[in-house]
């Protein structure tokens, strides 16, 4: 609809509810894909678009000891037979860093298209208590750099909250970020990998805290006269 009255505004901004986006008014670019598309010539370097088998396809087996290396992960639904291939050789000068850009090279932002389709609720059911079917990993999308970035401002906020004086809260924030950094709840067996280190860094520190508040040590006895494998071996100390 067209504002044709005294005194509207032209062009674009007499779009109804064209105050929206900002972006198109202003002709901001949101990213180079979007310079591209909307011909509006902000970006000097222009856009390196990302392939077809990189924003959308299915689930592969990536094992060099599977004899399925390379195919589409066979489930009891028929699913799209053409893969999703991870970019294993990024380029070294990358220009567009986005995190939006950055992310295509582990997952498709659309989410994998191996999403089952059932015919009826018993079906799904069966599937979803078999571990066959989950519809946070099939069902979903990848996580924009902002909704990450409310998602951990919010834990860090209950956190904080919960218990002021903790001192191991910064690694559970951490290795929360990284979980959602890693897209956990499309591929949580690959983000576990990625951020067990920090979980395993709060356990650690969670014990360190417990001994140092409720004063726990060790009875030792002497040392041994030779406790070290030789002279200038380091003499640690472990709690």
């Amino acid at each position: 609809m067209v504002d044709t009255r005294d005194g509207g505004h032209s062009g674009a901004a007499s779009i109804l509810g064209a105050e929206a986006f900002p972006e198109l008014l202003n002709k901001v670019p949101l990213n180079p894909q979007m310079d591209e598309d909307k011909h509006f010539n902000k970006y000097r370097w222009g856009n390196e678009p990302i392939p077809v088998s990189r924003r959308t396809g299915s689930r592969m087996y990536s094992s060099i000891y599977d004899n399925r290396n390379h195919e589409a992960v066979r489930h009891p639904w028929s699913t799209d037979a053409r893969t999703f291939h991870a970019n294993e050789h990024p380029e070294a000068d990358r220009i567009n860093t986005q995190y939006s850009n950055m992310v295509s090279d582990n997952f498709p932002e659309g989410g994998f298209s191996d999403a089952p389709r059932f015919a009826s609720n018993w079906e799904r059911l069966l599937a979803y208590h078999h571990g066959l079917y989950s519809p946070e990993m099939y069902n979903s999308t990848t996580k924009t750099a902002d909704e990450i970035r409310l998602a951990v401002n919010d834990f860090a906020a209950k956190v904080h909250a919960d218990d002021p004086k903790n001192a191991c809260k910064y690694l559970m924030i951490e290795e929360f970020k990284c979980l959602q950094s890693a897209q956990a709840h499309i591929d949580p067996q690959g983000a576990a990998t990625k951020c067990v280190k920090w979980f395993n860094e709060w356990r650690q520190c969670a014990w360190d805290q417990e001994k140092m508040v409720k004063g726990y040590n060790y009875i030792e006895d002497r040392r041994a006269r030779k406790h070290k494998p030789y002279i200038g071996a380091p003499d640690l100390q472990y709690s």
